[in-house]
């Protein structure tokens, strides 16, 4: 639909259960609508834990949200963020690009979740894998063809409620 949200956090999604887990973006704020001759963005917009390296810079295009996702799924499948510290830290290590499946709970994902975070989370924007091609990637497809997963889903939630208690007390919003 040609617009970049600049702020996909957890908090700007919900989940609609009566409806299978339909999934829904809220908060358009900061969006911006490009269209395919003009989509450089300069304006420094996001969250710092989810917010790209390049929009650091003050030069990004929608790719900047697929990053996002990327951070959001990591979290999601291990319960902890790629980056962490003080807020100035993780702009640092943000801005480096550089973060690993340290983890031990990474041992227990898959190589093809571990391979579309990968995709996601690839500091170079014009390297990193787009929205149509995230949304073909085996993983997906696979996650796709399965009918909806309450348990995972709950599992998932408590992930991310995890994950904001623990930040609650040092993360901005």
């Amino acid at each position: 639909m040609n617009v970049a949200h600049r702020d996909l956090k957890p908090e700007n999604i919900l989940i609609d259960f009566a409806r299978q887990g339909q999934i829904k973006v809220i908060d358009f704020g900061t969006s911006h609508h490009f269209n395919e001759n003009d989509h450089e963005m300069h304006n420094v917009f996001g969250t710092p834990y989810y917010i790209a390296p390049e929009v650091l810079q003050g030069n990004y295009t929608e790719k900047c949200d697929l990053w996002s996702i990327g951070v959001i799924l990591y979290i999601l499948l291990c319960g902890c963020p790629p980056f962490s510290g003080s807020e100035q830290a993780v702009l640092k290590k943000v801005e480096r690009g550089a973060w690993t499946f340290k983890e031990p709970i990474w041992e227990a994902v898959s190589l093809e979740a571990k391979d579309l975070v990968t995709k996601l989370l690839e500091k170079s924007p014009q390297e990193r894998t787009s929205a149509k091609e995230a949304l073909q990637h085996p993983w997906i497809l696979q996650k796709v063809q399965r009918k909806f997963d309450s348990k995972l889903a709950d599992q998932a939630i408590q992930s991310m409620m995890n994950f904001r208690v623990s930040t609650s007390n040092t993360a901005p919003s």
